[in-house]
């Protein structure tokens, strides 16, 4: 929704962004000592599958990470002076594009996968919130 400036206005899309970027820093910072422990291991015991799909994960948060910082850059609450305000925005955009679609969709559909398949490996450690979720009429 963010993504589309002429249906959030300026204003809209800079809060979420920042509100986004804030929740996902709270995100991480919370789960530090799991985003280490998994870090660690998974280039040591896992599986290439499990190697990939954590590179994707770090392609993705490394452009969450782009997004945001250019999207600070050239916001208008900093107000910097930019001599090249739109070479900063055509990064921003190329990012956001390349991070949330991806060539002919590819990101987004990994992205979508990456979501999914965390929801199910979620819903396998965590039974009774599975059976909550099947209770509430959600596919598992």
């Amino acid at each position: 929704m963010a993504f589309f400036l002429s249906f959030t206005g300026v204003e809209l899309h800079q809060w979420i962004g920042v509100i986004g970027g804030l929740l996902a820093l709270y995100h991480l910072l919370a789960h530090w000592e799991w985003v280490s422990t998994v870090s660690q291991r998974v280039f040591r015991k896992a599986s290439a599958i499990v190697q990939l799909k954590f590179l994707v994960d770090v392609v993705m948060l490394s452009g969450f990470m782009l997004i945001i910082a250019t999207g600070l850059v050239i916001s208008s609450w900093l107000s910097i002076n930019l001599t090249n305000y739109n070479g900063w925005l055509g990064i921003h955009i190329l990012v956001s594009i390349a991070t949330l679609f991806g060539d002919d969709g590819q990101s987004g559909a990994a992205l979508a996968l990456d979501i999914q398949g965390g929801a199910r490996y979620f819903l396998t450690i965590h039974p009774f919130t599975s059976q909550t979720f099947e209770a509430a009429g959600c596919p598992g």
